[in-house]
């Protein structure tokens, strides 16, 4: 009888031993699959943190690149040419402006292939000025020709600006335009 007692007790370790392996692997699963969940969200955060470091790196570069344009455009604007009198409207990247929105792949992309950017991108008829035409736009400052428009046909002149409340309070007015050499 002792034996047979002795018996179910070793059967009854062994299936709560089972028990409790089958437990451990399910909470192994479990932690691996956290894990798992963890390293994709930092995975995720490191991407995200590379792809605003590379955006800001190239606004950097263009920032750099507009404060040398201008210190050339002034030493220019000495032998400038007038052009005339150009009516003058402001523009954004966005619906308002281009019927564009931030997932649109060309969001923020010029006719010519660039980025728009503040006090730097000007949208001219390219029949009137080549695209890469430095300006100097009276009341506004020097510009690039960067882009067009359906809409900008003649001595008409569009100014990219980053903020549509900017675009409409400066509205529409008349300026002189020098090209410069």
């Amino acid at each position: 009888m002792r034996n047979k007692i002795f018996l179910l007790l070793q059967l009854f370790l062994l299936g709560a031993l089972v028990l409790v392996m089958q437990q451990s692997d399910k909470v192994h699963k479990i932690e691996i699959q956290n894990y798992e969940s963890r390293l994709i969200k930092v995975e995720n955060r490191y991407l995200d943190e590379k792809e605003k470091h590379e955006q800001t790196k190239l606004e950097l570069a263009y920032t750099k690149r507009i404060v040398s344009d201008k210190d050339m455009l002034m030493r220019d604007f000495v032998t400038s040419e007038y052009a005339g009198e150009f009516d003058v409207s402001y523009y954004t990247a966005g619906p308002e402006s281009t019927g564009k929105i931030p997932d649109d792949p060309f969001y923020g992309i010029t006719a010519s292939g660039d980025f728009v950017l503040e006090g730097y991108t000007a949208a001219a008829d390219w029949a009137v000025f080549e695209p890469g035409t430095r300006l100097f736009i009276e009341g506004v400052g020097f510009r690039v020709v960067r882009d067009s428009g359906s809409a900008i046909k003649g001595n008409k002149l569009d100014v990219f600006v980053d903020d549509v409340n900017v675009a409409l309070a400066n509205g529409r007015h008349m300026a002189k335009v020098y090209v410069l050499k």
